[in-house]
């Protein structure tokens, strides 16, 4: 925890030499590990692609095939919705994990997760279809990733902040005030859900459009 102290720029003045307040980056240094444990996700969950396993390929299988149907054939309005679902039900869980003194490795562990979830429907797709899923994953899957995935990650890293800074104020007797941090949050709380509504729209509206050609 005193390492995650030093990252977040959450020690106080006087715990360092000199007395002086260390000043690393709250945000981009953090932003990068972050951005590296996604990216590792999204491998891991190519990877179990790979693998071919028959009960995983038949889940996968189900689950893209009815919802592509169901998101090319609904309302554009019922598709937005159950696009931007998933992503709020995961910027929920990390601003609560936000206000956990344990909340930094669940955190982390949402971060592999999501990656892997990108990972595990874009290997599929890729493995399905070939070429023709290269082009499905190009449209549907890493344009509205991407600008989710930003969200998310900046919201992380000051969730973990939060965290952290909990975790010294209930654990060890800091009187660090977290209000600060808390309000960092919630702005990061609203940029992650105005990204992932606009992930949301982008992506029900390339299912109007395009989604068609891959049924």
């Amino acid at each position: 925890m005193r390492r995650g102290k030093i990252i977040f720029g959450t020690r106080r003045e006087g715990d360092t030499a000199g007395g002086q307040q260390q000043k690393l980056d709250p945000f981009y240094k953090v932003f990068f590990i972050l951005c590296c444990l996604f990216i590792i996700g999204i491998a891991l969950g190519a990877i179990l692609v790979s693998l071919k396993d028959y009960t995983l390929i038949k889940y996968l299988s189900i689950l893209t095939k009815s919802g592509l149907e169901a998101r090319v054939t609904g309302k554009l309005f019922a598709t937005f919705i159950s696009c931007i679902i998933p992503h709020l039900i995961l910027i929920l869980l990390c601003y609560l994990f936000a206000n956990c003194t344990f909340g930094t490795p669940l955190i982390l562990a949402l971060i592999i997760f999501k990656g892997a979830s990108a990972g595990l429907t874009g290997g599929y797709i890729h493995l399905a279809s070939g070429a023709k899923g290269i082009l499905y994953n190009f449209i549907f899957t890493m344009i509205p990733t991407l600008l989710s995935a930003i969200g998310f990650l900046w919201l992380a890293v000051y969730s973990m902040k939060a965290s952290i800074t909990l975790h010294s104020v209930a654990i060890k007797g800091s009187g660090r005030k977290i209000k600060d941090i808390n309000a960092q949050v919630y702005h990061m709380l609203a940029t992650a859900a105005m990204l992932s509504g606009a992930s949301a729209i982008v992506e029900a509206i390339l299912f109007k459009l395009f989604g068609g050609f891959f049924i």
